[in-house]
């Protein structure tokens, strides 16, 4: 899981983890392992759960979701975009990942939350990504998106690699295509 988070840190938020001062990315792993360990029981209530289930109104569930949001975030080498990042590798099924662009165009439809607390605006995004997934998934099942998906993707490397992504991951690239690539 480390070794995973780091390689999506160094490589996905690339731009964001090079411009942290270096005792700072020198912390990552230590970051992670601590983030880990103190998001654990939180991260636990929330195994095997998927977002267009979840009840996001349920204060626990939400809160488990905040402190977990928070935990990691709080984190000097991994910040806002980078918890997104870990906790999709942790739990692809509820946790939406984000950058900077994608958290301020979704933050336009819930401004009636301060921009400064990060985890309540994760919070609401997921809400809105709930929306979103719920409203897709009435169209079409996710086996069906996900062979219509296998179009755009490169066949060798499906192939090589044999995974699959996630009806968030799918949506992610959506995001980062519209907002991110504009």
């Amino acid at each position: 899981m480390v070794a995973g988070a780091k390689l999506i840190i160094i490589t996905w938020n690339v731009v964001g983890f090079q411009l942290l001062p270096r005792d700072v990315r020198g912390r990552l792993e230590e970051d992670i392992i601590d983030a880990y360990k103190s998001a654990r029981d939180h991260l636990q209530l929330l195994r095997g759960r998927r977002l267009e289930n979840l009840d996001l109104n349920d204060e626990v569930l939400s809160q488990a979701i905040k402190n977990v949001f928070q935990i990691f975030s709080s984190k000097e080498s991994i910040k806002s975009t980078g918890a997104s990042k870990i906790l999709h590798l942790l739990n692809p099924h509820i946790f939406m990942m984000w950058d900077e662009r994608i958290r301020k165009a979704y933050h336009v439809l819930h401004t009636g939350h301060n921009l400064n607390n990060v985890a309540e605006c994760y919070l609401q995004f997921l809400k809105q990504s709930q929306e979103i997934v719920r409203e897709v998934l009435r169209g079409m099942s996710e086996d069906e998106i996900w062979s219509r998906h296998l179009e755009f993707l490169d066949r060798v490397f499906f192939e090589t690699f044999a995974f699959r992504e996630s009806i968030l991951k799918m949506l992610d690239g959506c995001n980062y295509v519209r907002f991110s690539k504009r």
